[in-house]
């Protein structure tokens, strides 16, 4: 998001730093985990749209959305 407005410029840094660790971690898990973490919140895809796309059901799209999540809590 693009800062406001007398937004101290050192939180849009630290900001961009923490988005950049985020993105590290998720790059870094196995598939599908990766794969479905990146659809969901980085393309803003449901779990029926990402089933959709992948092929897959949407329970199991549901659970690889969870176990992706808990690997990223874990680190």
């Amino acid at each position: 998001t693009p800062a406001a407005a007398g937004e101290d410029p050192s939180e849009v840094v630290a900001r961009a730093a923490m988005h950049r660790r985020v993105v590290d971690q998720v790059m870094e898990l196995s598939e599908p985990y990766k794969t479905t973490l990146l659809l969901r919140f980085f393309d803003g895809l449901m779990p029926a749209e990402i089933a959709d796309r992948l092929d897959r059901p949407v329970a199991t799209v549901r659970t690889h959305i969870e176990r992706g999540l808990e690997r990223l809590r874990r680190r």
